[in-house]
């Protein structure tokens, strides 16, 4: 390899380092307070819903777009969450994989009040 071809690619490295870091951010950015407070409307459109007894499960991991948009809507629902991590290398992970029955796809909702898992 010449210099020039390790300069490229140290160039084309750094470039993709960046666009990860921004497609983490940029949610946030095009979102904003999105999920950071319980809507106003989720008391008066819910006032008779029982709330849960127990709080919901959430297998996620910070980066997935779809992981946010759960967290999000479950904080503006006011519905309590626990919250799992479940990136690579977890052993969160491994978990899921057996809750799942092989699968470590996120988000995964499990909901201990009536045994519905999605």
């Amino acid at each position: 390899e010449t210099e020039s071809s390790v300069e490229i690619e140290n160039a084309v490295t750094q470039i993709k380092e960046i666009l990860s870091d921004l497609t983490k951010y940029l949610p946030g950015l095009l979102r904003p307070s999105r999920g950071m407070k319980v809507a106003s409307t989720a008391s008066f459109t819910l006032p008779n819903v029982p709330r849960p007894r127990k709080a919901l499960i959430v297998y996620s991991y910070e980066g997935n777009q779809f992981c946010r948009l759960v967290r999000e809507i479950l904080t503006e629902l006011d519905l309590p969450y626990e919250l799992r991590s479940a990136g690579k290398g977890s052993f969160r992970r491994e978990e899921l994989s057996e809750v799942t029955g092989g699968s470590s796809q996120c988000p995964y909702l499990i909901d201990p009040n009536t045994g519905i898992r999605m």
